[in-house]
């Protein structure tokens, strides 16, 4: 998925359209199902983290402004917040 219709399909997630949404889980999804194994290390993690991620993907679409940078950078921001918070992580440590 390019940046472009990456950037485009937030723009359609945030108008509410759930078509976009199962379009970025179907185009991205290996990309960053690949950020957050490399950050938590453990498969059923990642698959959780990634729920919370595309959630929060869906939610938070209409704050995404590609005139302040990349629709993927955007994403993985966002991942990358979800891993810091604790989001995604066995509470039993």
């Amino acid at each position: 998925m390019t940046d472009d219709l990456l950037a485009e399909t937030f723009a359609r997630m945030a108008r509410g359209e759930r078509a976009a949404l199962r379009s970025l889980y179907t185009e991205a999804c290996p990309k960053l199902f690949g950020v957050r194994l490399r950050m938590l290390r453990d498969r059923s993690e990642a698959e959780d983290a990634l729920q919370e991620m595309m959630t929060r993907l869906w939610t938070q679409s209409h704050r995404f402004d590609p005139s302040r940078g990349l629709a993927m950078s955007w994403s993985i921001v966002i991942a990358r917040t979800i891993a810091s918070t604790g989001c995604g992580h066995d509470p039993r440590g």
